[in-house]
């Protein structure tokens, strides 16, 4: 399974519901607030969507900690190199 860093954008609730002022919700425009970095692998993958897992054992083909980002949300995905193994 490949292993990536995803940066992307995230959605964000900016309050508990109620009502707020545009002043105190206009700094969130700034994308790089909503930017995030994700490390993990990649899991499954198709036209619209990616899903990052944040562990794996592929030899039974299991994974913990999923998450699905649209691909419309990524600004860049890119393959890690693989660990060297540990010889002993």
């Amino acid at each position: 399974m490949k292993r990536v860093e995803v940066v992307w954008i995230d959605s964000i609730g900016l309050n508990d519901g109620g009502w707020a002022e545009r002043e105190e919700h206009e700094e969130w425009l700034d994308a790089e607030k909503v930017l995030i970095h994700s490390c993990g692998y990649l899991y499954a993958e198709n036209e619209d969507l990616i899903m990052l897992a944040g562990s794996e054992n592929e030899a039974i083909g299991i994974a913990a900690d999923v998450m699905v980002i649209p691909r419309v949300a990524i600004r860049r995905l890119t393959e890690l190199a693989e660990p060297p193994t540990k010889k002993g």
